[in-house]
């Protein structure tokens, strides 16, 4: 814990599908004790697929949480101890059906750190190979191809929102003339 901070008690509230809520007793450094809502996140990975020509691929899905169709990067949580590179490889071949063994960490991202210890590992790959999707039961993915440029365009009229998607697309974008 950080110093001057005390955990009184951790109180699991709720264990869902892929996260548990618990309940936190804080001590703070002045002597005050607070009660905190915490998510625990096996964490997970994302990655940006970059096609030969520089184009990128983003996936199109409903978010209940917003109730909206949103474009995002493939991503989805590790399974176990998973390595994050190898999360965000799987989720790649998935969710776009295309393969690459040239992975590259762009950051960590911690999504919501006000409440949630989920960490994210942020990729993007190129040199794809095409093989074919393997979708949850519970994804319904559509895979749409943007101008790096168009996708930079739309994280500034904030047509794209989801926090991994706008960190890999403006992270890739200030590199990508360097490669």
């Amino acid at each position: 814990m950080a110093e001057g901070y005390e955990k009184i008690s951790c109180t699991l509230a709720h264990q869902g599908v892929a996260v548990g809520l618990y309940s936190e007793h804080i001590k703070l450094p002045n002597g005050k004790e607070v009660d905190w809502d915490l998510v625990k996140h096996p964490g997970g990975a994302g990655i940006l697929p970059v096609m030969d020509d520089g184009s990128i691929l983003l996936i199109q899905q409903y978010r209940n949480a917003v109730d909206r169709i949103a474009l995002e990067i493939p991503a989805g949580k590790r399974e176990g101890q998973e390595e994050y590179a190898v999360c965000a490889a799987r989720e790649l071949e998935e969710e776009t059906g295309y393969r690459s063994d040239h992975i590259v960490h762009l950051t960590d991202s911690i999504p919501a750190i006000g409440y949630s210890n989920e960490l994210l590992g942020i990729f993007y790959a190129d040199r794809l190979k095409r093989t074919s999707q393997h979708l949850d039961e519970d994804e319904w993915i559509n895979v749409k191809r943007f101008s790096l440029e168009d996708a930079v365009d739309m994280v500034v009229r904030g047509q794209i929102i989801d926090s991994k998607t706008v960190t890999a697309i403006l992270l890739y974008n200030q590199i990508a003339n360097k490669l």
